[in-house]
């Protein structure tokens, strides 16, 4: 525990806020974001230089902008589109990468990416070729869904898609009390009603700089964190939260045709 002279300082400069990390609790359960090279089984095998996309899948964290900027690295710094589910995750880690998102001008795609090939041993072996960058095999699913955090990523990207099944949750964010950055911003003095009052300006800023209806951070700000405001894909075109289908994206240098024709 800090002194309570520091801690009262900590928290009038904010720093209280920066410490608590801001974890959406549906996604508590989940195991971290991974970012991994993927091609669909059409495209030829060579590795990390035949990658046709990031597939980056799971809780979204501090460091999940390290594994997507390693996993682009790996690629070669290309322009590949991201085939994106989560349930959630750390708002902080979540408006963080959708910054850098927007400045890279990324491309994102909520679908469920199933592995065709697996390295680690169960299941269908990967194409040797395919080992420089460990790149997978996958078909694109329906079943996704982006909820909690994940939403505020996803604005970051320029371009938006979804598959039509896709289904979009939102709720109020809270504290974990369970995680140890959580205690530590409870031990700083912060407390879910600061957190909210700070969001009430925050969650709509994110937004508004993504040019993303303001509705959509009323709907974040009026969902109790216990619970979930799911949508379906035509409110999320509404909202502007997915702004593009396959045929207005065609013929994009990073957009192969099978890739689109996989998004229906």
């Amino acid at each position: 525990m800090f002194p309570p002279r520091l801690s009262r300082l900590l928290a009038r400069t904010g720093l209280a806020l920066a410490a608590l990390v801001l974890a959406l609790s549906a996604s508590r359960a989940n195991d971290a974001m991974t970012f991994t090279l993927g091609r669909l089984e059409s495209a030829p095998a060579c590795g990390a230089p035949c990658a046709q996309f990031i597939v980056a899948r799971g809780e979204i964290t501090h460091t999940s902008a390290f594994g997507f900027f390693y996993a682009r690295k790996l690629a070669g710094d290309r322009d590949l589109p991201v085939i994106l589910e989560s349930p959630g995750g750390f708002v902080m880690g979540a408006t963080f990468l959708a910054r850098k998102w927007r400045e890279l001008e990324v491309t994102a795609i909520i679908a469920r990416a199933e592995p065709t090939c697996r390295w680690d041993g169960n299941g269908s072996p990967c194409d040797p070729r395919d080992a420089g960058g460990k790149v997978q095999t996958f078909r694109l699913a329906r079943g996704a869904s982006c909820a909690s955090a994940c939403p505020m990523l996803l604005a970051g990207a320029v371009r938006r898609l979804a598959m039509s099944d896709v289904r979009f949750g939102v709720h109020r964010p809270a504290i974990n009390r369970d995680s140890a950055a959580g205690r530590l911003a409870l031990s700083l003095g912060g407390e879910d009603a600061d957190t909210r009052k700070r969001l009430d300006k925050g969650i709509p800023d994110h937004f508004g700089a993504m040019g993303i209806d303001p509705r959509l951070a009323e709907r974040y700000h009026a969902t109790p964190n216990e619970t979930m405001d799911w949508f379906p894909l035509e409110e999320a075109r509404a909202l502007g939260l997915v702004n593009a289908l396959p045929a207005e994206v065609a013929g994009h240098p990073a957009l192969p045709k099978t890739l689109l024709d996989a998004i229906r």
